[in-house]
């Protein structure tokens, strides 16, 4: 398997930082570094012409897609399982959590 982080972020030298092209490969890069079923799947694939970066893009952004179907398209276009969350605020632990539910208990209210 080859190093597909690298691959990625190859692909990422030539993308002006934070246009559409440079999100997509950036949300590609967020998916293989979160999921390894996800890195071997896209390693295997980058190897095929068809399934390269470039045409990933092309697909990925046509129609003006917002965040979360840009994530489901990477993931539809490499055949991977698609996550709950969208990356790269949950994956990296940044993201605000949800409100708590009426239900909800929390022990330490107990205190």
């Amino acid at each position: 398997m080859k190093n597909v982080n690298e691959a990625i972020k190859k692909a990422l030298e030539g993308k002006t930082p934070h246009t559409n092209e440079w999100n997509v490969v950036n949300q590609l890069l967020d998916l293989v570094e979160a999921d390894r079923e996800a890195k071997r799947i896209v390693s295997e694939d980058l190897e095929n012409e068809d399934l390269s970066i470039d045409k990933l893009v092309k697909t990925v952004l046509r129609g003006r897609p917002g965040p979360v179907e840009v994530m489901k398209k990477i993931c539809d276009f490499y055949g991977l399982t698609c996550p709950d969350e969208l990356p790269p605020e949950v994956w990296r632990g940044t993201a605000v959590s949800a409100p708590k539910q009426q239900d909800d208990m929390n022990l330490f209210d107990l205190l």
